[in-house]
């Protein structure tokens, strides 16, 4: 089989599409953390789907040349990939997101008990998570580290975690 020919393959079952969607939300992401580190949330958000379409259309103008009819579903796919790049994306973040938001907890609790005891990135967020749900056992606990400052501590973290989200 020649080039022409899986590239054809490719086409028939839009897998071309597909895999620059996937090319593009790995070229974006890759931009993300290296070259556009300080760029702007509305630049990183239109990146994926820009790329997406920029690369798709660039692919098929090389594959087929220009044309009015090809230019037009050119432009359709390119679309498509870059919506794809675009969802990948989002999904990406989401999963992501929920890591780096348990880590940010972890710290914040480290952070506001550190003068009474060394908590473990776990200890910090099961104690994150008693303060958030079971008043009585987050006492608990911060008896433990604070002793009779509990209850200062107590309002003082629910306070702080209901600032992060």
């Amino acid at each position: 089989m020649d080039l022409v020919g899986f590239v054809s393959f490719l086409r028939q079952f839009k897998a071309d599409v597909l895999l620059f969607g996937l090319a593009a939300w790995a070229l974006a992401l890759l931009l993300r953390r290296t070259l556009l580190k300080n760029a702007g949330e509305k630049l990183l958000a239109l990146l994926p789907f820009v790329l997406g379409t920029v690369l798709y259309v660039a692919y098929r103008l090389i594959l087929l040349g220009v044309c009015d009819a090809a230019a037009e579903s050119a432009v359709a796919e390119g679309l498509t990939c870059g919506a794809l790049a675009t969802a990948l994306q989002a999904v990406f973040a989401r999963f992501t997101e929920k890591k780096q938001k348990a880590g940010v907890r972890a710290a914040c609790v480290q952070s506001l008990l550190a003068g009474h005891a060394a908590l473990t990135a776990e200890e910090a967020e099961a104690l994150a998570d008693a303060v958030e749900t079971d008043e009585a056992a987050a006492k608990a606990l911060l008896q433990t580290y604070v002793g009779d400052a509990a209850e200062t501590y107590y309002r003082l973290l629910r306070e702080a975690l209901s600032l992060l989200g």
